[in-house]
């Protein structure tokens, strides 16, 4: 990705100077996340993680999308906004209006690069309530056997799983960093996972306490590049208990019933002894 150009008239825009202090923050920084054709990713999620990834556990994915919104807006009647929004499959995307005007049209080059995200032209164009409905809409569940199908976590209960996990998620020197790429993450598991990584991150704790190792970070360690690591301290099923054999008493025979001889294989096995009570009564 070259880099980005910042023109001089950008003091004199009636549309940036229309915008908050915050949104014009996020419209340079935007610049640096959108690909070669002024393309992004316009969840209010994704934008925080690209364009404020050391503000993560600050700013709230609200924000974002009012300032993003903000963005879609034009300071005068006679121009247009910097950005535009459009839909593809359930996904929200956005692009600069004018990215050729102030940046290279690496379309016309000889070998133009891929573009990282699908056109304007490819999708349906939409303002930002639909957006906003559109970001918040739940996402279809992966097609799974009736066996194995999941009931999504519910926000109450999953929240309080994540403050689980985090409480007993080991810690790095005394601080604990990127809680909130972890949250999105651990929301993202289903209930029965979610019940599963909470022993399993307290596994993970006692080995690197026991191996003396740095924990690694925990949203890579719910996923990462190497897979879904927490899986693998998930602790296994206890061994049944067994008794002795020493414990286990044989049956005793039963007695028969008042007023009836007890036989005398029967007398031995129960006074140990060579005698015989026949014709007495027991």
């Amino acid at each position: 990705m070259p880099s980005r150009i910042i023109h001089d008239k950008c003091r004199k825009s009636r549309t940036l100077n229309a915008l908050s202090a915050e949104a014009e923050r996020l419209f340079w920084r935007l610049t640096t996340a959108a690909d070669d054709y002024g393309r992004f990713d316009a969840d209010p999620r994704v934008l925080l993680g690209e364009c404020f990834p050391y503000k993560i556990e600050i700013f709230k994915s609200a924000q974002v999308e009012k300032w993003r919104d903000e963005l879609t807006v034009a300071g005068d009647p006679d121009e247009e906004p910097l950005v535009r929004l459009y839909s593809l499959k359930g996904r929200i995307y956005g692009c600069f209006v004018k990215w050729t005007d102030y940046q290279r049209d690496r379309s016309k080059e000889k070998n133009p690069p891929k573009p990282k995200f699908p056109a304007p032209e490819d999708g349906v164009p939409v303002d930002v309530v639909t957006a906003a409905l559109i970001g918040n809409a739940p996402q279809p569940a992966a097609e799974k056997s009736p066996a194995k199908a999941v009931t999504p976590a519910s926000p109450s209960a999953a929240e309080m799983r994540f403050d689980q996990f985090w409480a007993v998620y080991p810690d790095r020197g005394g601080k604990k960093v990127g809680k909130q790429a972890a949250r999105i993450l651990f929301l993202k598991l289903t209930d029965e996972e979610q019940a599963q990584i909470i022993p399993a991150t307290k596994a993970y704790a006692k080995y690197c306490k026991d191996q003396e190792r740095t924990p690694r970070d925990a949203q890579r360690f719910i996923k990462g590049g190497d897979g879904e690591p927490w899986r693998d301290f998930i602790p296994g099923p206890s061994a049944p208990v067994r008794r002795p054999m020493s414990a286990v008493q044989a049956p005793q025979p039963a007695r028969p019933p008042a007023g009836e001889d007890m036989p005398e294989e029967l007398v031995r096995r129960f006074l140990g002894k060579d005698m015989s009570m026949r014709g007495e009564a027991y």
